[in-house]
């Protein structure tokens, strides 16, 4: 049998023929595999109370095929026969509470129960980071295009070191420094009275001072994502530690000078020729102490003001940046370099008063080795842990040979 899925209606056949009788309903007339009953789909509806309903208006007081319709269940009693009402259906969980709406919503059609602290967990989870360098820690910098050098006005310079000459560490972790003493030498030589006489004898002794080195040095603990995402590069944070180094180092050498006992008094607002006459009045103190006449006259960048500003009785400036032939010195503006009275200038950021140190290189020896960057990967936090040190000591060989003029 070919089924081709066509229909012949009456009154085509009718016409076809030519006959005017009236012929009865035949099967071919009926389209192909339409005939028997219709196959109903199967329906599922799902009824949801947002803001809740009064349960004992809504749930059968019994169980089985003929319960009482509530009132809220009223409208469906003519479809009894096609409706099933499930009860029960509350979930517990410890701490749950019977017509929480949050917890009726989140679990709708699903069953789940919904955890209350979900979003506040989250929440959390993404706070938590240790205390360590991140991209936070460069706001600013990304999305937008940076473009210049990195803007630093920190002053990392050392000044007062430079000029002193830091010397090679011999071992470590300390070491002594060998010192003459002889209390007799105003009488340890003298005239021989006659030919045989025994000459003056007198003794004289050698000490030594230990000398302990000091490590100075800090670390950063960098995240990874800071040089993958292009923030800065590995050389920008060493050379920043480096710089902290130098800074705590230059501190540390002033704070050591200044254990010395020299002083000249200095009154402030003094006038030019009481300046002078103090620097050299510490000279002669260095001398004295030392043995030899100072180099350096020390100041901080409130201090090279002041001997900017000096002038003599007829007004003239002390240390003129032009012509400065019958001068006693010379300094300009635009540098920190100077000669007042013939010493080297130095001006170090770590002296913040107007005073001023005359020294020697006897007055302070600094040993120094530097260690430089030491690193570490920290896989468990995708980070970097970056350090700088060095190894340092201070030594006064003359231990009161620096003078401070001051008031």
């Amino acid at each position: 049998m070919l089924i081709k899925r066509l229909a012949l209606s009456r009154r085509t056949l009718l016409r076809g023929v030519g006959a005017t009788v009236a012929l009865p309903f035949l099967d071919a007339m009926v389209p192909a595999l339409a005939r028997g009953a219709t196959i109903s789909k199967p329906r599922f509806g799902a009824v949801y109370f947002p803001n809740g309903a009064i349960m004992q208006q809504f749930t059968p007081k019994t169980f089985g095929t003929g319960f009482e319709f509530t009132p809220i269940l009223k409208p469906f009693e003519p479809f009894r026969q096609q409706l099933a009402v499930v009860t029960n259906l509350t979930r517990s969980h410890p701490g749950s509470q019977v017509g929480d709406h949050a917890v009726s919503a989140a679990g709708f059609l699903t069953g789940v129960w919904p955890k209350r602290t979900e979003a506040e967990d989250r929440l959390r989870r993404y706070h938590r980071a240790a205390a360590h360098i991140t991209t936070d820690a460069f706001a600013g910098l990304f999305p937008q295009e940076i473009v210049g050098p990195l803007i630093n006005f920190i002053n990392s310079s050392r000044p007062l070191i430079a000029s002193l000459g830091p010397i090679g560490v011999p071992s470590g972790p300390s070491f002594r420094r060998p010192r003459l003493l002889d209390p007799n030498i105003a009488t340890g030589a003298g005239v021989q009275a006659n030919e045989k006489d025994e000459l003056v004898s007198q003794p004289f002794t050698i000490t030594s001072d230990n000398v302990d080195l000091s490590t100075v040095g800090g670390y950063a603990n960098v995240a990874r994502q800071v040089m993958d995402y292009g923030v800065t590069s590995m050389d920008t944070i060493i050379n920043q530690l480096a710089a902290r180094y130098s800074y705590a180092t230059e501190r540390l050498a002033l704070a050591e000078l200044q254990l010395s006992t020299g002083h000249v008094p200095l009154a402030a607002g003094a006038a030019g020729d009481v300046l002078i006459k103090a620097i050299y009045d510490a000279a002669a103190a260095v001398f004295n102490t030392t043995g030899q006449l100072p180099t350096t006259l020390a100041a901080g960048p409130l201090g090279w003001a002041r001997l900017g500003s000096i002038v003599d009785a007829a007004g003239r400036q002390m240390f003129p940046f032009l012509a400065p032939g019958n001068a006693a010195g010379q300094q300009s503006a635009d540098s920190f370099a100077g000669n007042p009275v013939g010493l080297r200038l130095v001006v170090t950021p770590a002296m913040t008063d107007d005073s001023f140190w005359v020294l020697n290189a006897s007055c302070l020896e600094v040993y120094e080795q530097i260690v430089g960057q030491l690193s570490v990967t920290e896989p468990s936090v995708v980070g970097i842990q970056v350090a700088y040190a060095g190894y340092v000591g201070l030594y006064r060989p003359a231990p009161n040979g620096a003078v401070h003029l001051s008031p």
